[in-house]
């Protein structure tokens, strides 16, 4: 029986990818998908890309991911995209097979009753039909104002403010995302969280799908030889 495997926040921890991947079990039936955000901050973001177009590993988009082909599709908006020395040198090393990739990556998945994404989903979004300013949203979304319309802007959430997760209505199918980073993976009715912050010395985190059933599984950022 084939597994659904959906993988937190990458950030380029290759070696922490492939531990977990072992500690898993991963079988070549199984589908790998990531909740995007797979590059930057992390030692190994140009490596992670052609591991996992190797392997046959889907992901949605993220934001970081984003950031990086504005700056490579949109040359005549280079000059207000500023990117840090990491982003340089990660977008100097792609190859025309790694931009191809990361061109294709789509701002969801849905995969039976999961629905995969970066940042998060309002209820009134319809995926069929999505605009320009929906699918920003889908890859930066997390704090909205306390009626649950609109975006608050990182940094700028109060107590006020809700978590887009907790008033999600299950409209879209169960969510599966990243982009929030939490210390254990975080549960709603209609959604889990799986960034788990293997690049700040965390944890990488897995969610995996069996028969019905659902399990986590984890490693230390830096763990090996599993």
């Amino acid at each position: 029986m084939s597994k659904l495997i959906i993988y937190g926040d990458i950030h380029g921890c290759l070696d922490e990818l492939i531990t977990l991947r072992k500690k898993i079990k991963v079988k070549s039936e199984d589908i790998e998908v990531c909740v995007g955000d797979i590059i930057t901050k992390g030692s190994n973001s140009n490596k992670t890309l052609k591991f996992l177009r190797k392997k046959g590993i889907f992901s949605v988009l993220g934001n970081n991911e984003d950031v990086l082909l504005k700056y490579i599709n949109e040359k005549d908006k280079r000059a207000l995209i500023k990117l840090d020395e990491d982003r340089k040198n990660i977008v100097k090393n792609l190859s025309l097979k790694d931009i191809e990739f990361l061109n294709a990556l789509p701002y969801f998945i849905q995969i039976d009753r999961y629905t995969i994404v970066h940042g998060g989903l309002q209820n009134y979004m319809k995926l069929d039909n999505l605009n320009k300013r929906d699918k920003d949203k889908i890859l930066r979304m997390r704090y909205l104002s306390p009626d649950g319309n609109t975006l608050i802007k990182y940094g700028n959430e109060t107590k006020k403010s809700v978590f887009w997760a907790d008033i999600y209505d299950g409209s879209n199918g169960f969510v599966i995302y990243g982009h929030q980073r939490f210390k254990e993976p975080r549960l709603s009715p209609f959604a889990i969280g799986l960034d788990t912050g293997c690049v700040y010395g965390d944890k990488l985190t897995a969610l995996v799908i069996e028969e019905g059933e659902k399990r986590f599984v984890s490693i230390n950022f830096g763990e090996r030889d599993v």
